[in-house]
C-alpha cells in the first residue's frame, strides 16, 4: 500500500517523549491501481484512534448533558478518562467541559445537595437501580400438583427473590402489586417505591412447573 494512501499513521510531537497520536483517515482514497494517486481535501480528515499521553494526564472534569446509566446522569459533574471522553462522550454530545460558564448554563450547582448529586431525591446509584429495575423481568417458578393447584405470590416473596437473584434489597412494605397478590402465571407489573415516594416499575414473570416435571430424573443414553 502506498505511504500516501495508508489509512492509519502515528504522529509524534518533537521534543516530547512518549507523546503520540494514532490517526486514521476518515475518508481513505480508493486504490488508484497503476495510475498516480491523487489525494482530495477530504482525504486529509483524520479520526483520533488513540493518544499515548492520555494515560499520563489526570482525568478530565465534564458535565453530562445526557443520561448514561452506570456512569453519570444529566446535570452531574464528574471526572472521566480522557480517551473515553474524546472518543465517545464528546463526539456523541453526551458531555461538555466543566467550565465555569457551562456550570452556570446547565445549572449544575442546583443539582447538588451537600456535595451529593440528587435528582428527584435519588443519587446516581439510586438512578442506576431505577434503570436496572425498569428493564428487569424477575423470573419465578411455582410448583403445582394435584393437591396444590393454587398459590399466592406476596411482596415478601418478591423481596426475597430480588435479594437472592439480583442482590437488590427492598422492604416488602415498599413493594406494591396492582390488583393484589399474584395468583396466576404470566407477566405481572409490580411497583417498588424508593425513598418512600419515588415509584419505579418492574416485571415479575411467573411460570408453573408440575411436581412430576421437577422431580423427573435425567435420561441416560
Amino acid at each position: 500500500m502506498s505511504a500516501l494512501r495508508q489509512c492509519r499513521m502515528c504522529v509524534r510531537v518533537a521534543g516530547r517523549r512518549n507523546m503520540s497520536w494514532v490517526l486514521e483517515r476518515k475518508y481513505p482514497p480508493p486504490d488508484p491501481g497503476n495510475r498516480k494517486l491523487k489525494l482530495m481535501p477530504e482525504n486529509f480528515v483524520y479520526d483520533t484512534i488513540s493518544c499515548t499521553h492520555d494515560t499520563e494526564r489526570p482525568p478530565l472534569q465534564v458535565i453530562f448533558i445526557q443520561d448514561v446509566p452506570g456512569t453519570a446522569y444529566r446535570g452531574e459533574m464528574i471526572s472521566v478518562n480522557r480517551e473515553k471522553c474524546r472518543m465517545d462522550l464528546l463526539p456523541n454530545n453526551k458531555v461538555v467541559y466543566a467550565s465555569e460558564f457551562n456550570r452556570k448554563w446547565y445549572n449544575v450547582d442546583e443539582n447538588y445537595s451537600t456535595g451529593i448529586f440528587l435528582r428527584d431525591g435519588l443519587t446516581s446509584m439510586g438512578m442506576d437501580l431505577v434503570h436496572f429495575l425498569n428493564e428487569l423481568e424477575l423470573q419465578l417458578e411455582v410448583e403445582v400438583n394435584e393437591e396444590r393447584q393454587s398459590y399466592e405470590i406476596t411482596p415478601e416473596i418478591i423481596a426475597t427473590m430480588l435479594h437472592i437473584n439480583h442482590s437488590v434489597f427492598a422492604e416488602p412494605g415498599n413493594i406494591k402489586i396492582p390488583g393484589g397478590n399474584i395468583t396466576t402465571s404470566g407477566k405481572h407489573k409490580v411497583n417498588l417505591f424508593l425513598n418512600g415516594d419515588y415509584k419505579c416499575d418492574f416485571s415479575v414473570v411467573v411460570s408453573q412447573i408440575s411436581q412430576q416435571d421437577s422431580s423427573q430424573p435425567d435420561e441416560i443414553d
